[in-house]
């Protein structure tokens, strides 16, 4: 395998790990949201960085020349036992 020390996730994969998209997200962190609303997405946020810490898995990396970081389009957590 190859060593990637930075990557973007995509808007999809940040939504299916979550639950909202990144609109919801916003709305829910902007000072209008409810302190519950406000305090919940946090508490998401929190979550998914704790996922990514510990993330061992197959991810689908986009690299375009465009961009100076890949973007991850699709995470999948553990391995299959023929990888």
């Amino acid at each position: 395998g190859s060593l990637i020390c930075e990557v973007l996730l995509h808007n999809d994969v940040v939504q299916q790990r979550i639950g909202h998209s990144a609109m919801e997200v916003t709305a829910a962190l902007s000072s209008s949201a409810s302190v519950s609303v406000n305090a919940m997405m946090k508490e998401k946020l929190k979550r998914l960085q704790l996922f990514l810490a510990d993330f061992e898995g197959i991810m689908v990396v986009e690299i375009n020349r465009s961009s100076q970081y890949p973007v991850a389009v699709e995470m999948n957590q553990g391995c299959s036992l023929s990888d």
